[in-house]
């Protein structure tokens, strides 16, 4: 049956192309839109019908929907979090405050953390494969040869001084 109407299909459209050589535009005026319509109402039909239409043989009868699993989502840490490489990182920004761990190898990692104008709050030159703090009153955070650093903690990783006792 299908094979019928796409043959319908060809031919309509041969009809309307005309007996030119040339290819050019159809001229589809010629074409009724009762002749589209008989020609993909099967079509149209089966997809309207479901699984359950006239092309299941008789005595038969379509299959059970199967259960299809759902994507599952895939956790990935927020960008500010996010593990970094060499480079310069804005904290806040680009790079989260907090302590982070290097997981490089070697002996010429050099990080430091600066402020705003320049001046360097905190640095290290050694051993990769060490912690930074990086504080949240910083400016930029530079990394260099230390391999990949990943996100630790935040900056409550360290405890609040105790309390003073009045006397």
């Amino acid at each position: 049956m299908r094979t019928l109407v796409a043959l319908a299909t060809v031919a309509i459209v041969i009809l309307a192309w005309g007996s030119t050589s040339q290819l050019a535009t159809p001229d589809v005026s010629a074409i009724s839109t009762r002749a589209v319509q008989t020609a993909l109402a099967p079509f149209t039909q089966t997809a309207r019908a479901g699984p359950m239409s006239n092309d299941t043989p008789e005595g038969t009868s379509a299959p059970p929907p199967t259960a299809t699993s759902r994507p599952t989502a895939t956790a990935t840490a927020p960008p500010l979090l996010a593990p970094k490489e060499d480079g310069h990182y804005l904290i806040n920004v680009d790079i989260a405050p907090g302590v982070w761990r290097s997981h490089g190898t070697g002996n010429a990692c050099y990080w430091e953390v600066t402020t705003a104008t320049g001046d360097i709050i905190s640095y290290d030159l050694g051993m990769a494969g060490g912690a930074a703090y990086i504080p949240p009153t910083g400016f930029e955070v530079t990394f260099e040869w230390c391999g990949t650093w990943t996100y630790l903690k935040g900056p409550s990783f360290y405890p609040p001084a105790p309390a003073r006792r009045e006397t």
